[in-house]
């Protein structure tokens, strides 16, 4: 599997709710879905991850390492969210 949809399931995120979701996934779209957070290495093992969406959701706070593992990730997108709170080293890891 290398594209996985799941916008409007209402969903949420752990940091250990994706742990075998795919290791070949390129693109992960979880638009539309209510997330209010992205914990710390919510995606640590998704590492062939090309796309993260996570436009239109509810995210006020971006964790600390929150994309640690995402060695080949080239598009994030996190328009139409309500980010107040970025911690200091929330983006460490994504070297693109």
């Amino acid at each position: 599997m290398s594209r996985l949809p799941c916008y409007k399931p209402r969903l949420y995120i752990t940091d250990t709710s994706l742990p075998v979701a795919g290791k070949e996934l390129t693109q992960l779209d979880l638009s539309q879905n209510g997330l209010s957070s992205v914990p710390s290495a919510a995606f640590r093992n998704l590492h062939h991850l090309l796309i993260l969406n996570l436009n239109h959701n509810r995210i006020t706070a971006i964790h600390n390492r929150a994309f640690e593992g995402l060695d080949t990730l080239e598009i994030l997108t996190l328009y139409e969210n309500k980010i107040t709170i970025v911690e200091p080293e929330a983006f460490k890891g994504l070297d693109k």
